[in-house]
This record gives C-alpha cells, sequence and structure tokens, in this order.
C-alpha cells in the first residue's frame, strides 16, 4: 500500500474541453491526489470513474484491486504496464512480450489486436470518437479511460 498510481482520461476530439471529474464508489481505499493520480491506502475493491464536464454524461469506469504488497510484488511494480497520450496516439508501455493486446468498444467489439514484442505498443485514434477499453491477455485491467464528447451513442467506437 501506499503506492501511488495514474489512470489517463482523454475526452476526444483532442479539440474538445478536456474537462472532467474523478469519483470513488468506495471511500478509504484509495486517495485521490489529482489529475488522474491515486495513492493506495488500504486493502479493498474500488471503482473509479471519469465523468466529463460537458453535460454529455460521457464516462468511463476503471475496477482498481489494492492488495497487501510482498517482496515479490515491491519488485516488480516498475514494470507494470501504463498508458501515455501522444497526440492522436494512445502509447501501451511496460506489456511483456507475447501478451495479446486488445483494443475494443464498450459493447466488446474489437478494433484491434496485437501481440506484444516488449517495445510500447501504439494505437493510432485519429477521428474516432467514443468510449474505449484496453485489456490483456495477462489480467492487466483498463487503465485508461476515453470520454465522448458527444451524447450521440450511436458514434462510439465508429471511424
Amino acid at each position: 500500500m501506499d503506492d501511488i498510481f495514474n489512470l489517463a482520461a482523454k475526452v476526444l476530439p483532442a479539440t474538445a474541453a478536456q474537462q472532467l471529474t474523478w469519483q470513488l464508489s468506495e471511500p478509504g481505499i484509495v486517495d485521490m491526489l489529482g489529475g488522474g493520480s491515486f495513492k493506495a491506502l488500504q486493502k479493498g475493491e474500488v471503482t473509479i470513474t471519469a465523468l466529463a464536464l460537458d453535460g454529455s454524461g460521457a464516462k468511463a469506469e476503471c475496477r482498481v484491486t489494492v492488495v497487501v504488497p510482498t517482496a515479490l510484488s515491491a519488485q516488480s511494480a516498475s514494470t507494470r504496464p501504463y498508458v501515455e497520450w501522444s497526440g492522436s496516439h494512445l502509447l501501451l508501455c511496460g506489456v511483456q512480450r507475447g501478451v495479446r493486446v486488445r483494443l475494443c468498444t464498450l459493447e466488446g467489439r474489437t478494433l484491434r489486436t496485437v501481440v506484444a514484442t516488449g517495445a510500447p505498443l501504439r494505437f493510432e485514434f485519429g477521428p474516432m470518437r467514443g468510449l474505449f477499453l484496453l485489456e490483456t491477455s495477462d489480467g492487466f485491467p483498463p487503465k485508461d479511460c476515453t470520454l465522448n464528447d458527444q451524447t450521440d451513442e450511436s458514434s462510439v467506437g465508429q471511424k
């Protein structure tokens, strides 16, 4: 515990106002530090929600499980996958070679599947709008919350 972790949320398109708020389903499990940073406080499970403040009601959720640390988990903490944005590209870093990564819509429609090579994986979003999930075959939960600035749910995941 006491680990600090980050969740990234981005409202698409990139020209949209990047205003959002974070909400916790269970207080006391993690502490919100601001800017998408959180600190693990105690063992438990919590859902962290990123909510767009543009009135669209768009949101994305990430389920986080805080476990009691062990010497093994402390050593491997620096190799955990993480995401970062670079323009309209999402970079997924730290994924072990051979792990299958799937980018999908909230409805489960696969947009892209790749097998990690050990190098950062680059996903181009370009004009795509909507809520998207990343999942990996090694159990890495979705860590990125991508928010749509439109209220038309039929546009989710479409080019």
